[in-house]
């Protein structure tokens, strides 16, 4: 950082207006957002047929949250949606009281998030099936990528067919 700090300093940068930083003028580049899903998809996918299911689970939520947002600025619904209404007609079946939206998506999301993040006083051991819940996090990304009219690609193909 200090190296980045002193390349900033030289004659070179005099003329730069001064609210950029150095990396902002150097490093910033213009990416559509399609292009980073596709990107961790495919990577997701590659990593799952590799056997790397905590890696290949945190690119896949991630991908998962990108695309769902992509999905809903198209005014179409993202695999959640179906996922809360199945929940929601399974609790009517039951007869049971339906749980809000937030906490039905936060039960669905609580592999992809317990994996990247640890709050104090929480075990460090967890009981999860990586293998399992990589293999649905991408299925539902990859449902979220066709519905915004992308063909999937050799690698998803490849995955799909595990």
């Amino acid at each position: 950082m200090l190296k980045l700090m002193q390349l900033s300093k030289t004659p070179m940068f005099d003329n730069l207006p001064r609210h950029t930083t150095f990396l902002e003028r150097y490093m910033k580049e213009k990416i559509d957002k399609n292009t980073i899903l596709l990107s961790q998809l495919n990577k997701a996918c590659s990593l799952y047929l590799k056997k790397e299911y905590i890696c290949s689970l945190t690119l896949a939520g991630s991908a998962e949250s990108l695309s769902e947002g992509l999905v809903e600025a198209i005014n179409a619904k993202p695999s959640s949606a179906f996922f809360v209404m199945f929940k929601r007609l399974k609790a009517e079946w039951r007869k049971e009281d339906a749980s809000k939206t937030n906490i039905i998506l936060r039960e669905r999301n609580w592999s992809r998030n317990i994996i990247k993040h640890h709050d104090k006083g929480e075990e460090t051991i967890i009981d999860i099936d990586l293998q399992f819940q990589s293999f649905i996090v991408l299925k539902s990304c990859l449902e979220n990528y066709r519905k915004l009219g992308f063909q999937p690609t050799p690698v998803m193909r490849q995955f799909e067919k595990v």
